[in-house]
């Protein structure tokens, strides 16, 4: 999003409906949310030890992690799946204690994100009434 605001500030050319689709792009938005919350452990102490590249790599897990569970979530919510030997339907899958850590995670995440309209304005100095 940085190169993109930089290319318009600049007067470069942009092409809109990549912009649009990258923030319509659920892998993005989870891959994104990562920056957000602390490290794994070993992320933590890779960095305590001055090792970045391992700090890195350990993060690049914990992104790809934080994804998977993410999008399983999100797929359990909207679709019928098949498992074991019987179909089961979203009602089924989704538990309470499932419902209530995606609603904390959007709760944390939404206002922050990068792709949120609030940021979005405010990165590009046209902040709307009540952004902080």
């Amino acid at each position: 999003m940085g190169a993109w605001a930089t290319s318009l500030l600049a007067g470069l050319d942009v092409n809109q409906e990549k912009v649009l689709s990258a923030f319509r792009r659920h892998d993005s938005k989870n891959k994104t949310n990562a920056y957000m919350v602390e490290g794994s452990q070993a992320e933590q102490e890779a960095k305590m030890r001055g090792d970045w590249e391992a700090a890195g790599e350990e993060f690049k897990k914990f992104q790809m992690q934080s994804h998977k569970a993410s999008n399983d979530a999100k797929n359990a919510s909207l679709y019928v799946d098949w498992q074991g030997e019987e179909f089961v339907s979203p009602s089924e899958r989704i538990s309470p204690e499932m419902l209530a850590q995606i609603v904390a995670q959007n709760t944390a995440f939404l206002p922050n994100s990068p792709t949120s309209p609030r940021m979005v304005m405010f990165s590009f100095g046209a902040c709307l009434s009540g952004c902080q």
